[in-house]
């Protein structure tokens, strides 16, 4: 009778810690998404601000003629829109024209922009490469070669792939969604994981009986951040749903 109400009782956590974990991928579905969004926008204003200043350095003749004002107020509400979206650092050049940098880099340069892409070198930005598998395609000038640089830099390495890590943005609204991405979910997920192994061995240590055919346990059956254990028990997230009534004494989870 007790193993019964435990049974029930670790079914009903079981329950809030599905919801929980959907409601945790769903935010990071909704990040990844966000930040696509962010970069490709961050793109269109880059280029739009290459071509404006463009025109700046077009107009300016010293002692002869100047920028009109409606460039020049195009110029500072494009800067303007680069830092709301990917934070940053505008500059004012001596011609007129404006730059801008993000965690070092140079997104514009008078005249040139360079663009967020994906990993292999594809744009628009897309969602299921963000945010591990974005960069920074970066121009050596007009029509000259070009190279890939990772947004992203592991805190540390632990081999599987899972270890914390940071972004070069760390304001506007791609810095929001960067630390929603690499502290946020990655500390939830961590913790439901510890949380979901723990619960495990907790209760297999109270429903495990000396004769082994009787044996009956909770099981979670696959990783979800890599073969890290708690107690021998693998940590999951994924595959950790609701606990199935079984009779098979061994690898059937109740």
């Amino acid at each position: 009778a007790f193993q019964q109400s435990l049974i029930g009782t670790a079914k009903q956590v079981v329950v809030r810690v599905r919801t929980l974990a959907e409601a945790v991928a769903s935010l990071e579905t909704d990040a990844k998404q966000g930040m696509a969004d962010v970069l490709n926008a961050a793109n269109t204003s880059a280029a739009q601000l290459a071509d404006v200043n463009a025109r700046i350095q077009a107009a300016q003749v010293p002692g002869l003629s100047y920028p009109s004002p409606d460039l020049l107020d195009q110029r500072d509400r494009l800067a303007a829109k680069l830092q709301d979206l990917v934070g940053g650092t505008s500059l004012l050049n001596e011609d007129g024209t404006a730059s801008h940098q993000v965690g070092g880099l140079s997104l514009v340069d008078r005249t040139l922009a360079n663009r967020f892409v994906n990993g292999n070198g594809g744009s628009p930005v897309n969602s299921q490469g963000v945010p591990k598998s974005i960069a920074l395609e970066v121009k050596s000038g007009q029509g000259g070669a070009q190279r890939l640089v990772s947004l992203t830099q592991p805190s540390f390495e632990d081999g599987l792939g899972t270890a914390p890590f940071t972004m070069v943005f760390s304001d506007g609204k791609a810095g929001a969604y960067a630390q929603l991405l690499s502290e946020f979910v990655p500390s939830m997920k961590a913790g439901l994981n510890l949380f979901s192994a723990t619960l495990v061995t907790e209760v297999n240590s109270v429903l495990v009986i000396k004769d082994e055919a009787a044996l009956f346990r909770f099981e979670a059956p696959t990783p979800l951040v890599g073969p890290i254990s708690v107690g021998g028990i693998p940590t999951t997230l994924a595959n950790f749903t609701s606990l199935l009534d079984g009779t098979d004494p061994i690898g059937r989870s109740f």
